[in-house]
């Protein structure tokens, strides 16, 4: 039977990535999944590309792709309905002169290899390109189709400074060789000292282009100038403070042109057929100051209009009106000032589920790119961060992260876990990370794949402590059929109710802390009153919220909007006046609960019949009493102690580099104990004395075990390091350069004989997990496994453990240095490194480092919630003499430490049988790749898509080192970990998933575990 484990944090999540910068200018367009891409004119004068590859956003230099030189001085781009692409590009070409290349009709993806025939260059320079605008108005070249392309530059017959709009003219011969050239038979009527902006339209008297420019004299003026027939011209002074254009067809054949500056002002056929024409007013600021609107878009659906601009301060607003009333519509604040600088035009799209999704590219305060998004089934706008990997920088992003887990208790491959698919569902649209691919969750839902482990982790990135409801309600095996599941919903803010239950008034507010111990509310910023009413309505809505995520009441399916307009178009602007708002209160229509907010003598009625509604509230409230997001997940969600993780993890370096000290100085004694153990061991084995018999079974637990220990080892915060392990970047981007061995012949030859070795051991690990496989059955336990080990099994095991003995003792000391070198040697995992580096205040990061770090952070957890303190420290106190003191049993060792070591050995097996699984299921995804050890490959792709932190790095994902000891990070760190492993939980490795209570609460071991422990401080750590 298959069951569902799922938990959510309201959490910081980390991921291997860097913001991308917006440049100089950027244009937004949709891939063939819609899914936001970019076209950036880079700071450093580049053409960058952002577009997503196997569910991730790359960077690529699309100026080296297409072999263009020089720096880009002018982009520019256009998108048709058939998401067909043309980008224009001027790059300098020296002497004031610049080269002109065409990008035609291509599909998004096809940017990345585009075909010779589709790349036009200019066999001629043209005068200094500094602006280049396209129109939809396109025509064939014997077959090739080509759209209007215009350049702003200065014409060569100029002496003074002078600006001029030029069309730029193709043609091909019959082989359809294709030449530009500049066409000067068209040009505006007059000289404009400066181009501003350009757009394009048609009325009755033909096609023809709208421009904006600066006059010799410092005036602003606007010309209309038809292509073609008679040459009609007007020419018209243009608004105050006029910076941009936009253009819209109000019918088949006739544009209507948009002017922004200190007001949005509206041309129609009748405005611009003369000289006279000054247009109409339709968006100004209440108070009659200048908007300053210097970036300027539209979105025509139907007979509505929403018009997207910036302004001077770097606000983002819109405007919605219908197109036959212009001045009656609504404005929108959509980003405060500063976070606003530069905004695309809107993509719109619509998923399976019929919902219309728009999304703007933007920039935040920072200059780098974010994507707002706003779907139809909510009508909420949603803020993500856009980002591309990196080997070297964390992004830390606000999260709600939720995991999801299948399990089953049977071995029909109908029910195999590992690779199966989950079908998911949420109660609105939403842009997630499945297990580190982009995707999305709409009430539709669809199917999500789920790791080697059977785990859908979902990260979705929030603005707020708001996030939709989720559920499970199929499972389907990697080639099985469909499987239906009755689980309850998931209420990822569930956790966070319970925290807010316990705020009962506005003193407990005034009194709280967060979990860092830092003053939730500043003294003296928030008035008691405000407090007391802030308490009151959170109380009300804590229990709406509850009772919505119910599993008996179920979350209702949002309702779909049938405006253009909704309240929660103004929650971000209200949110940012929340300290000014005076009248905020909850009131009840028709059995619906409604937050209202009262401001600038208007009323918004917010209803709250969702948890993601009442989540939106909940955020608004923090705001007026002054809690910051920040300062929410330190009070509500979930934190990671890393002072306590890093103070562990050294323990474990310490134990480590110690027991490699302590096994070299025992080298000589050390073959004669280790071989009679190995033959005491066998013995022992064919003896078969029954260990007492542990249940496995996954829907078996641990009887000693409590429900909050259950919980955690389910958990998000618990599952951390292997989620990272696995989707973070380990797999793919943990080089390790070391250098050349004086001794590498020597150890290539240990390596190949080690290697051996492992193939036979690698033989026995299949059989012995169809052995492991049975232990999944129902009323199944661990006597089975123990009598199916057969006398052949157990002497083939124990004749490799010698022979891999004798490979290690041909050169002892050296191996040991060499692996301890190695463990000590700098390394850079995405994620981890960059962490480590934070927590560590800039040390570097080594191999035993991240072994220990990835133990660290489940042993924390799980000994601090059964033993409510720290773990003991090791570092600066652990001595060699004192480890040779405790594996002896010496009295003389201080009773204190001798606990503290032992503390420490008994929670890293926990932690290591964990971790283990991730590590060794990696480690053979990479050999089937790279085609066994020893071997390396990589991608064949040879576009490079680039990291901000370092070098390019080759798509596809999957560029594996595998091989000798200086290999790279992953295998540093799987001999370790899984050596460890390997000799620290036997026999107990099959049990350790159940044995929290006993190993952490009591920390005994059997003698025999002892022994083996004892064993591998000789030789490995």
């Amino acid at each position: 039977m298959i069951t569902i484990t799922q938990d959510a944090e309201f959490m910081v999540n980390m991921v291997s990535a860097n913001p991308i910068p917006a440049g100089n200018r950027f244009f937004a367009f949709n891939d063939e999944n819609l899914n936001p891409a970019v076209l950036s004119h880079s700071q450093d004068n580049k053409l960058e590309l952002v577009l997503e590859v196997d569910g991730t956003a790359q960077l690529f230099d699309l100026g080296k792709i297409c072999g263009l030189s020089g720096d880009v001085q002018a982009v520019g781009l256009l998108q048709d309905a058939n998401l067909n692409v043309w980008i224009a590009v001027a790059t300098d070409a020296g002497d004031s002169l610049s080269n002109l290349c065409l990008i035609i009709n291509l599909q998004p993806s096809a940017l990345l290899d585009p075909p010779a025939a589709s790349i036009i260059k200019s066999a001629d320079a043209f005068t200094k390109i500094h602006g280049l605008y396209m129109s939809n108005f396109t025509h064939k070249i014997r077959g090739l189709l080509v759209p209007l392309l215009f350049v702003a530059s200065q014409p060569l017959d100029r002496i003074t400074k002078e600006d001029q709009l030029g069309y730029v003219k193709f043609t091909a011969d019959r082989d359809k060789n294709t030449t530009i050239s500049l066409d000067t038979s068209w040009k505006l009527a007059t000289n404009p000292l400066k181009i501003l902006d350009v757009v394009f339209g048609q009325c009755r008297l033909g096609k023809g282009a709208f421009v904006l420019y600066e006059t010799v004299g410092k005036a602003l003026k606007l010309q209309f100038r038809v292509f073609e027939g008679r040459g009609f011209v007007a020419e018209l002074d243009a608004p105050s403070g006029a910076q941009c254009l936009t253009a819209y067809d109000a019918t088949a054949n006739s544009t209507v042109f948009l002017v922004g500056g200190d007001v949005i002002t509206q041309y129609t056929y009748d405005d611009y057929k003369k000289w006279t024409g000054t247009g109409t007013t339709i968006v100004q600021d209440p108070d009659s100051n200048p908007l300053g609107v210097k970036d300027l878009h539209n979105a025509l659906s139907g007979s509505f209009i929403t018009i997207w601009y910036t302004t001077g301060s770097d606000a983002a607003y819109y405007y919605s009106a219908p197109t036959d009333s212009m001045d009656r519509g609504l404005l929108v604040q959509l980003l405060p000032d500063g976070a606003g600088g530069q905004i695309s035009g809107l993509l719109a799209s619509k998923n399976d589920d019929h919902v219309l999704v728009n999304t703007l590219v933007s920039v935040d305060g920072s200059g780098d790119l974010m994507i707002l998004q706003q779907a139809s089934d909510t009508g909420m706008w949603e803020s993500h961060p856009f980002y591309i990997p990196s080997t070297t920088d964390n992004l830390y992003i606000p999260s709600f992260t939720i995991r999801i887990k299948a399990h089953t208790d049977t071995t029909d491959t109908a029910e195999r876990v590992s690779e199966s698919k989950l079908h998911l569902s949420s109660s609105g649209f939403v842009r997630v990370q499945s297990n580190g691919v982009t995707t999305t969750v709409s009430q539709k839902g669809a199917w999500y794949a789920a790791d080697h482990t059977g785990t859908v982790t979902v990260i979705i990135a929030t603005t707020d402590i708001s996030c939709h409801t989720l559920q499970v309600d199929k499972f389907q095996a990697d080639g099985g059929d469909e499987i239906p599941l009755k689980e309850p919903l998931l209420v990822p803010s569930g956790k966070i109710n319970e925290k807010l239950a316990a705020i009962t008034s506005g003193q407990d507010l005034l009194d709280a802390k967060t979990q860092t111990g830092e003053n939730l509310i500043e003294p003296g910023s928030v008035s008691l009153g405000d407090a007391n009413h802030a308490a009151s309505i959170i109380g009300e809505l804590n229990k709406q919220q509850i009772a919505i995520g119910q599993p008996t009441t179920g979350q209702p399916l949002t309702r779909k909007r049938t405006k253009p307009r909704s309240p929660w178009d103004f929650f971000w602007w209200l949110v940012d006046k929340a300290e000014d708002v005076a009248t905020w209160f909850l009131q009840i229509v028709d059995d619906v609960l409604q937050f209202v907010v009262e401001w600038a003598g208007k009323v918004y009625n917010f209803v709250c019949d969702t948890v993601a509604a009442i989540g939106k509230a909940f955020t608004w409230v923090f705001a007026k009493i002054k809690v910051d997001l920040g300062k929410l997940i330190d009070f509500l969600g979930f934190l990671f102690e890393w002072d306590d993780i890093l103070q562990f993890s050294d323990s474990i370096v310490t134990y480590v580099n110690v027991s490699f000290k302590y096994g070299e100085s025992q080298i000589d004694a050390f073959e004669e104990k280790a071989k009679t153990f190995i033959d005491n061991l066998r013995h022992s084995l064919k003896g078969k004395v029954e260990p007492d018999s542990v249940s496995v079974n996954t829907t078996t637990q641990d009887p000693k075990a409590t429900l909050d220990q259950d919980n955690l080892k389910h958990g998000v915060g618990f599952n951390w390091p292997a989620y990272q392990l696995n989707h973070g970047g380990f797999q793919k981007d943990a080089p390790m350069e070391v250098e050349e061995p004086g001794d590498k012949d020597v150890v290539q030859q240990i390596w190949d004989d080690f290697k051996a070795e492992i193939n036979v051991i690698t033989k026995m690990v299949n059989d012995i997990a169809n052995l492991v496989c049975v232990m999944f059955k129902s009323n199944t336990n661990s006597a089975v496994l123990f009598s199916a080990f057969t006398d052949e099994m157990i002497d083939a095991l124990c004749d490799s453990f010698k022979n891999i003995l004798d490979i290690v003792l041909k050169s002892i000391v050296l191996a040991m240095q060499k692996i301890n070198d190695l463990g000590n040697y700098a390394i850079e995992i995405p994620v981890f490194t960059a962490l480590w580096k934070v927590i560590t205040k800039g040390r570097d990061f080594t191999a035993f480092n991240f072994v220990a770090l990835i133990m660290a952070i489940p042993a924390t957890l799980i000994y601090k919630l059964v033993k409510g303190r720290a773990l003991p420290v090791l570092k600066d106190r652990l001595t060699q003499d004192d480890l040779g003191k405790f594996l002896s049993g010496d009295p003389s060792l201080d009773p204190t430490l001798a606990g503290d070591i032992d503390t420490t050995r008994t929670v890293s097996i926990v932690a290591v049988g964990y971790i283990l699984y991730e590590v060794t299921a990696l480690t053979f995804a990479i050999d089937e790749i790279a085609g066994g050890a020893g071997s390396s490959v990589s991608a064949s792709s040879s576009v490079k898509a680039i990291s901000r932190a370092g070098a390019p790095r080759t798509l596809p994902r999957g560029t594996i080192m595998t091989g000798t000891l200086a290999g790279n990070a992953i295998d540093a760190t799987t001999l370790t970990l899984t050596a460890v492993s390997l000799y620290f939980t036997w026999p107990l490795g099959y049990g350790h998933d159940v044995d929290l209570h006993s190993a952490v609460s009591k920390l005994n071991y059997s003698y025999f575990a002892q022994r083996m422990t004892l064993t591998v401080h000789f030789f490995h750590p």
